[in-house]
């Protein structure tokens, strides 16, 4: 906070005045020792953020060494002084061996004396409620009248001559509606009453929340299932959802059932994503994949009889995601989109209702979900920046042209986005990502330990020798370690380009990973030495690198006209070599670079379940297949390995219940479950010599936020 004289908070009938030292409830003071009142000021100046128990210790005793025990302490004089419990808390969320979160609802105090008035800044962080009071004297009063007359008066000729007026967003109120991580998708109702969202802890269930009450109900029990998407009818009546199908876990049927319970009935096949309305409700809006599972397609459907019709299918490697957002006049649809030959970052396409393409909004942003406004000025969005992936923030964006600005700029992440009908309620799911590094023997992947790397979010990594760990974390940064984590040292790569999945190369001589630049997907080498890097291929969508131990060839998937190949290129960049005419992804070189393992995709299209399979490194066809155990999904292509000894495969398949590590041998047989984990496996990799494996795991911690007053 830059003007602690200035900074107040307050939250159910309690105030709190750092100025003064200060926690009044009702307008009496409260005692708190002083650590205790410290500990709180640096939850709610962290609202809404996770708190680790370490980094809530260094805030509060920054310059001594204290127990845990502590910190204990101070949270129970705070539980004590609000009133609050651990099991029902209102305010202070325990979250189990990690730390805390304050979750209470912050406001703007009123103000206290009538010569006073308040500035809010415009500033729309959630953690923080920022006030600043100020005695006016007569010429700034009268200099703010002056500017509130030539503003109206702007805005009524705006009006009388048929100009929109955009909305301001700078009365917003942003508030939590869950608190404990586990919210995976929400809908907000058309009439903004009722937000419905799925809770996901051993196995997912369906909820709805009355907003005014804070009332919530189970719409549908927990079941060991995967859903997509929810979505309101416009009338309010009933709650679309999308949900995995028993038999195929990767393919999402339609459902409807009446949004205060009742009878659920299935309505659609493979559905994936959520539902756009026409203005005249009478059909609904959709993406789906095609029958061989490469390229998306816009479909619409009639609500009557839930007949169906393609709008149009998008070209291969083209990128789209989220609602199909129907503009209030009914004359387009517009979806989130990223286009293939701009140069920018993603893009807003719009289609008319019988498929034509009339306009694309290019932005240095990739949107992930769009949602009209009203009176179709403009779309709300979320996106986000080149190497910013956890960092989604929600945009205004003006139609038919304009600048776009921003509605939410702060550390969070906000994915999913439903729009209530008038525009002035939104929802959406914050999103962040906490995760570890795990190192321990390669032979007993199940008992690794964490390691402690100063990151909380570590994502990617790879081994550059034995002894040292290159680290990525959820802003794309890169770092190397030792392999207990001391001696972190940070890397300064540019920032206009996003790399992932980094591959080690030649005893760590260099790195080979994908990267987004200017719109597309290539390929790069990195030198660590020099920090430089050196871009390989140039396809439209290159991705899953991978190196042969010497260094010498690099092995990669690409998306053609005609699916996604396999392509050798040499290290020293050269015209790329094709290995198999089949549509193939994240291709990985054995030990002795004589085999080469990938996923060998259904050309039918009848499942996104791959085959795991293995060819000779200089042969044209696989020449052995190999069949996944049931009911788990390669929910990451990208995490497949050979074992240090290169007789068996191991890679990672996702369940409700978390992740399984499996290792198939090369002579055949059932596959062997290695390991089961609560969370996710975001990457793993075996050290050069075998001995060692590293892995990061974690969570995408989501809750639902409301947004209102979104004018």
């Amino acid at each position: 906070m830059s003007n602690v004289a200035n900074e107040l908070y307050e939250f159910g009938p309690f105030q709190l005045d750092p100025r003064e030292r200060l926690l009044l409830r009702d307008g009496d003071p409260l005692p708190l020792t002083p650590k205790a009142f410290e500990t709180l000021l640096v939850l709610i100046r962290n609202s809404g953020h996770l708190m680790l128990k370490d980094e809530l210790m260094k805030a509060v005793w920054p310059d001594s060494f204290v127990e845990e025990v502590n910190l204990s302490q101070n949270i129970s004089i705070l539980r004590r002084a609000l009133s609050d419990t651990a099991q029902g808390s209102r305010y202070i969320v325990t979250v189990p061996g990690k730390g805390y979160r304050f979750v209470g609802q912050l406001r703007q105090p009123e103000p206290d004396t009538e010569i006073k008035e308040t500035l809010v800044l415009e500033s729309h962080s959630r953690t923080r409620i920022t006030v600043e009071e100020t005695r006016f004297k007569f010429s700034l009063l009268s200099a703010l009248t002056i500017t509130v007359c030539v503003l109206a008066a702007a805005a009524l000729w705006a009006t009388l001559h048929g100009k929109p007026t955009f909305p301001t967003f700078k009365r917003i109120q942003l508030s939590k509606l869950t608190h404990d991580g586990n919210t995976r998708l929400s809908a907000v109702s058309p009439d903004g009453r009722y937000v419905a969202y799925l809770r996901r802890d051993k196995q997912a269930s369906v909820w709805v929340d009355q907003i005014a009450t804070d009332s919530t109900f189970q719409l549908i029990p927990p079941q060991s299932v995967y859903y997509d998407s929810l979505t309101f009818s416009p009338d309010g009546n009933y709650l679309y959802f999308a949900r995995a199908r028993g038999n195929q876990p990767d393919h999402y049927d339609l459902y409807v059932v009446p949004s205060l319970g009742g009878v659920e009935r299935r309505v659609l096949l493979d559905v994936e994503s959520p539902l756009g309305f026409s203005p005249d409700n009478k059909q609904l809006a959709f993406l789906r994949r095609t029958t061989d599972r490469h390229r998306l397609q816009i479909v619409v459907a009639d609500r009557s009889d839930f007949s169906e019709r393609v709008l149009t299918t998008f070209d291969p490697g083209e990128a789209f995601e989220g609602t199909p957002a129907w503009s209030p006049d009914g004359k387009l649809i517009a979806v989130a989109a990223r286009s293939n030959d701009s140069g920018r970052l993603g893009a807003i396409d719009f289609f008319t209702p019988d498929g034509q393409k009339t306009k694309t909004l290019l932005s240095d942003r990739i949107v992930t979900n769009v949602a009209w406004i009203p009176d179709g000025s403009g779309l709300v969005e979320t996106a986000y920046e080149n190497g910013r992936f956890f960092n989604h923030q929600i945009w205004f964006q003006p139609y038919p042209k304009g600048s776009p600005r921003r509605v939410t700029n702060d550390s969070s992440s906000y994915v999913g986005l439903s729009l209530s009908s008038d525009g002035k309620v939104l929802t959406a799911n914050e999103q962040v990502l906490s995760s570890s590094v795990f190192v321990g023997p390669a032979s007993a992947p199940a008992n690794l330990a964490a390691i402690s790397t100063g990151k909380n979010d570590s994502l990617f990594l790879d081994w550059l020798d034995s002894g040292n760990l290159l680290l990525e974390n959820g802003m794309f940064h890169f770092s190397i370690a030792h392999a207990d984590g001391s001696q972190l040292r940070p890397l300064a790569l540019r920032e206009d380009v996003l790399n992932a999945e980094p591959a080690m190369c030649g005893n760590g001589a260099s790195v080979v990973m994908t990267s987004l630049h200017q719109g597309h997907w290539n390929i790069f080498k990195l030198d660590p030495a020099s920090q430089q890097l050196t871009q390989l291929s140039s396809g439209t969508v290159d991705d899953h690198p991978y190196c042969s131990s010497d260094g010498h060839s690099i092995i990669y998937d690409s998306e053609t006209s005609q699916g996604p190949r396999l392509l050798r290129i040499s290290a020293d960049s050269s015209t790329p070599e094709r290995l198999v005419e089949a549509n193939a992804v994240a291709p990985r070189f054995s030990p002795d670079n004589k085999l080469i393992a990938f996923w060998l995709l259904d050309k039918n299209g009848a499942s996104l379940q791959p085959q795991l399979a293995v060819m000779k490194s200089d042969a044209a066809t696989p020449f052995q297949t190999f069949d996944l155990p049931p009911n788990g999904i390669v929910g990451n292509q990208a995490l497949m390995r050979w074992t240090p000894d290169g007789k068996s495969i191991t890679y990672v398949l996702r369940q409700p219940d978390g992740s399984h590590f499996w290792s198939q041998p090369l002579v055949g047989g059932q596959p062997k479950h290695v390991a089961h984990f609560d969370d996710l496996v975001f990457w793993y990799s075996f050290s050069p010599d075998g001995k060692q494996i590293a892995m990061t795991r974690g969570q995408y911690l989501r809750d639902v936020i409301l947004l209102n007053n979104l004018q």
